[in-house]
């Protein structure tokens, strides 16, 4: 009777612990770990920048997260991507198409992202930040590729609180800094309204 209560236990204890898992947001798990990656659909991964590794995916990995055939067959390290990114990087022809470029790949791994940043810390800075981006808030408008930060307005006056619900649920509880901007006296460009997100998004970039 022991036995079975303890087994009935145990049992009881990984049913809990398996449904729990499947309420877990990816987002709160390690994003260094992607094999913990909890999803319905666990090829979804390949467009989540806190998981996506691209081509460094190992064979394990892509099995287990059942995205075989999806990638190309060659496993490459860190290292290797970010020769390839660099080399895309070096190929463009100003600062505002570099922008784009290290836009576009934050959007796709943020570790692939940072590790490059880190590599060339000194030619990159002012490519993300100062004095490009003031260049990228005046083209923010045209350049707008994929929804990043909150848009409150007029409109949302009075619902402010339910306006900041809607930002994703699974990044809440990770949320360590806001930037605000009124979009104003954008580094002496003056009023840029709307166009004036490239501020905090650059800021951020930085920041973490």
């Amino acid at each position: 009777n022991t036995n079975r209560r303890l087994m009935a236990t145990m049992d009881a204890q990984r049913l809990a612990e398996q449904r729990l898992a499947e309420h877990l947001s990816p987002r709160r798990l390690s994003i260094h770990r992607p094999c913990h990656y909890v999803s319905s659909d666990p090829s979804s991964i390949l467009f989540n920048r806190h998981f996506n590794k691209g081509t460094a995916f190992t064979d394990t990995e892509r099995e287990r997260l059942q995205i075989e055939g999806l990638l190309p067959g060659k496993e490459e390290d860190i290292e290797t991507q970010v020769r390839r990114c660099y080399k895309q990087f070096c190929r463009l022809k100003n600062n505002i198409a570099k922008h784009i470029y290290l836009s576009s790949l934050r959007e796709r791994s943020d570790v692939l992202f940072y590790r490059m940043i880190m590599d060339n810390l000194q030619e990159m800075l002012p490519i993300i930040y100062t004095p490009t981006v003031g260049q990228a808030c005046l083209e923010f408008g045209l350049n707008y590729r994929n929804a990043e930060g909150m848009y409150i307005g007029e409109r949302h006056c009075g619902r402010i609180r339910e306006i900041l619900n809607n930002w994703m649920p699974n990044m809440r509880d990770e949320v360590s800094i806001i930037v605000v901007t009124d979009g104003s006296r954008i580094l002496g460009l003056g009023d840029l309204g709307t166009c004036g997100m490239g501020i905090p998004i650059g800021k951020l970039a930085l920041y973490v």
